[in-house]
This record gives C-alpha cells, sequence and structure tokens, in this order.
C-alpha cells in the first residue's frame, strides 16, 4: 500500500491484514518503487495524491513497475473531489 495519510496507512492495512492478507506500507511514490524492486507485490493498493510523485505517475514510468504486470491495482484517496 502506498500512502501518506498516517490514520489511512494503519486503518485500511489493519482491516486487510484481519482478513488474513500481508500489508505492507511505504510513504510516496519514489519509495513505492524502489521497494516493489525488492519485494513483488500481488496487489498494489495507490493513494492518488502523494508527495514528489502524484500517485497517477508510478504506473506510467517506462520500466518501472508497482506489481507485475498480470497484478492489480486500486487508487485510493481521501480526498473529496468535486462532482
Amino acid at each position: 500500500m502506498v500512502e501518506d495519510e498516517s490514520d489511512i496507512g494503519i486503518a485500511l492495512p489493519s482491516g486487510l491484514a484481519a482478513d488474513g492478507n500481508a500489508v505492507d506500507v511505504v510513504g510516496d511514490g519514489r519509495a513505492a518503487l524502489d521497494w516493489a524492486e525488492t519485494y513483488p507485490c500481488e496487489l498494489v493498493v495507490l493513494d492518488i495524491v502523494l508527495p514528489g510523485m502524484d500517485g497517477r505517475d508510478g504506473p506510467r514510468i517506462p520500466g518501472d513497475s508497482l506489481a507485475g504486470a498480470d497484478s492489480p491495482g486500486i487508487h485510493d484517496s481521501g480526498r473529496r473531489w468535486p462532482r
């Protein structure tokens, strides 16, 4: 999970772990790309609004991948978007 808000970075992983999932949390997009090089992911929950690198940019960077090509990803945001 890539999330810079500590409340969300604690609550959501706790719920996922309660269902038997292993969850790791990093705080920004660049750290997530570095982390994923060492620890392959089966699923990425990616915050859209992150410091440094916007969460929408990570999956589009050539040669970088947070999850394998066949792995799903979910974008999340605590931001209220206009309708």
